[in-house]
């Protein structure tokens, strides 16, 4: 019952974590309980650890795009670490929604989508990213109050939406490589440091930016569990040897977080990670799985 008290506690005791995930607009809710329920339940030694974890993944695949590798990747990553005849089950649920997704797909638009184009407007998503505002504007303002020249052009399907912005961010990446890979670095930047108000509607970017308390809780432990992780690889390297949640906390850690630095990071889009990271330490350290 104190383990379950504990883990309860680290979803509820955060302020800021406990808004982004009582929010149900946003599919950020859904990242900020699913993803570190779904790190537990990988722990867990339960029976019925693989239907729901399949069922988690099924909900998350069809949640948001920026947990696309960490729901494609986790069920092959379970079934060759795991034991146990049911371990093929996350790929059942992976499989589901992707085909589900995928028939709605083409029969919308003639165009099964996956991978970047999971949605349509994944594309001009990408393209506040690639654009001469966004490390001026970043990550006090939201990169939504980014202007853009085109945004008024017309499109008679919409996959000639996705297609004109990603031929478009392509070409910006090919004539601005030393700018894109500085920004990735301003994005792992605020990942692992940056503790002020981020993501604004409507700030001017030249006043003071205030602190955010509770991501200062959040980036500390975040950053321990990180040089752990860290740590912990190096030992697996050298010495071949590793917990298993070490492993996974790798796989979750990597895929979360790549899609984000290729993107663009906001507090609420780390809520997920941050839980999962101090679930990540009570496992490892308390020895509760």
């Amino acid at each position: 019952k104190k383990y379950l008290v504990l883990l309860l506690f680290i979803f509820l005791y955060n302020p800021y974590n406990l808004i982004v995930n009582l929010n149900f607009v946003y599919a950020d809710f859904l990242i900020g309980v699913l993803v570190p329920s779904l790190f537990l339940i990988c722990m867990s030694k339960d029976k019925i650890k693989y239907p729901i974890a399949s069922f988690i993944i099924f909900i998350l695949y069809l949640s948001k795009t920026n947990v696309f590798f960490l729901t494609l990747i986790l069920p092959f990553f379970i079934y060759f670490i795991e034991k146990g005849n049911k371990k093929f089950l996350p790929l059942i649920g992976l499989f589901i929604a992707i085909s589900l997704w995928s028939f709605f797909g083409l029969i919308k638009t003639d165009r099964i989508p996956f991978g970047p184009s999971l949605i349509t407007i994944n594309s001009w998503g990408m393209s506040h990213v690639l654009n001469k505002e966004f490390s001026t504007t970043y990550p006090q303002q939201t990169v939504d109050q980014i202007n853009f020249k085109d945004k008024n052009k017309k499109f008679e399907k919409e996959w000639d939406f996705y297609d004109f912005y990603n031929k478009k961010n392509i070409s910006y990446i090919k004539k601005n490589q030393i700018e894109f890979l500085e920004n990735v670095l301003l994005k792992i930047k605020f990942i692992f440091s940056d503790i002020y108000v981020d993501g604004a509607q409507s700030i001017d970017i030249k006043d003071k930016r205030e602190i955010r308390f509770s991501s200062i809780s959040n980036k500390i432990i975040f950053n321990i569990s990180f040089i752990i992780l860290f740590f912990n690889f190096y030992i697996f390297l050298t010495h071949k040897k590793y917990e298993k949640v070490d492993l996974y906390f790798l796989i979750f850690i990597t895929m979360y977080l790549f899609p984000l630095i290729v993107g663009w990071a906001t507090s609420k889009h780390l809520v997920g990670i941050f839980i999962t990271a101090k679930i990540y330490l009570i496992i490892k350290y308390l020895k509760i799985s």
